[in-house]
């Protein structure tokens, strides 16, 4: 029996093909990072910490950092794995969602309304024959982000009511929902994963929606919210800004003077009305 070792040294996507009654193991480096493991095809079984599992095609294996496995083909299988190595700096990796996602090493199998989706996201990053490193944070992003949804939603039994959603009405539902949550620290990472969709697809239906980068909206809202406090409160301005959810001073001027072409101190000397 032949064994493989796939040297992995940096955060990528690798496409890999074992041939039948072989092994493999991503090497000691690849332990340093979080993995996702998504069988395309063919069986293959692994061991950790004493455990054997075995995994199948439509299943996704997710490893946390320090976990060394190593895979077995089974015999007169093809293994075809896409396998993602995360960087823990990934906004999605937090708190509970990370918690759910690498909770242990059991392959998941995703619902059948859901494969075509990773298959394509797979294909369309790396190819058929795509080369054995893809190494781009956009490639990360988009692809390991719609995997780990899939995870997260398996073991969270969340595969219901949402299955029937169109695109549009995810990104409408997270667009609402930032008008009300506009001070909270949102990225376009989140927002995707709140509706359940690719960073690429999600962006490109809140423009189709705003005709505005997911970005640009949210800033929009938090400047329209800052012009209301201006008008109908006493706040100091750096106290409403940082309230509307702007992190930097700065930041707030350029974008209050771009949508008003006026900076906000101008804004509330010729604007203010009664405030308390």
């Amino acid at each position: 029996m032949k064994t493989y070792t796939k040297v992995i040294d940096k955060v990528g996507v690798y496409l890999t093909t074992f041939v039948s009654g072989s092994t493999f193991t991503m090497g000691d480096t690849a332990a340093k990072y979080m993995r996702l493991l998504f069988v395309k095809s063919g069986k293959a079984s692994y061991c950790i910490n004493g455990k054997s599992y075995h995994v199948s095609e439509g299943q996704i294996v997710a490893l946390s950092k320090g976990q060394k496995t190593l895979f077995e083909t089974l015999k007169g299988e093809k293994f075809f794995v896409f396998c993602f190595l995360l960087s823990d700096k990934l906004q999605i990796l937090t708190d509970d969602f990370a918690d759910v996602v690498f909770a242990d090493p059991c392959p998941v199998k995703v619902p059948n309304e859901y494969l075509h989706q990773l298959i394509r996201v797979c294909r369309g990053f790396l190819g058929e024959q795509g080369a054995e490193l893809a190494y781009s944070d956009f490639i990360i992003r988009n692809g390991a982000f719609v995997v780990l949804i899939q995870i997260y939603r398996v073991k969270k039994g969340v595969f219901k009511s949402d299955i029937k959603l169109t695109g549009i009405e995810r990104v409408e539902k997270v667009l609402n929902y930032v008008k009300f949550h506009y001070y909270d620290d949102l990225k376009l990472e989140q927002a995707a994963v709140m509706s359940e969709l690719s960073i690429r697809h999600f962006s490109t239906l809140c423009r189709r929606l705003t005709n505005k980068s997911f970005i640009g909206y949210l800033t929009d809202i938090r400047v329209q919210k800052a012009k209301d406090l201006l008008e109908n409160t006493n706040d100091p301005v750096t106290s409403i800004a940082f309230f509307v959810g702007f992190q930097e001073l700065s930041s707030f001027y350029r974008s209050f003077k771009k949508k008003y072409s006026v900076n906000p101190m101008h804004f509330r000397k010729n604007n203010r009305k009664s405030a308390t």
